[in-house]
């Protein structure tokens, strides 16, 4: 991983991933979770999404 990810994100914080359709988040999430990070995949992704949108 890139010295920004190993600078930045902590294994000790939640994070949520998204994509636009819930599948690359999801292997994301894999990846991440096999690497001892807390990770929640947004399950749709941003196609699910039904509210606003700045």
């Amino acid at each position: 991983m890139g010295d920004f990810f190993r600078n930045y994100v902590k294994k000790d914080k939640e994070y949520h991933v998204i994509c636009l359709s819930g599948g690359r988040s999801s292997m994301v999430c894999d990846f991440l979770g096999n690497q001892g990070y807390d990770v929640v995949n947004v399950m749709g992704g941003m196609s699910a999404w039904r509210g606003d949108i700045e």
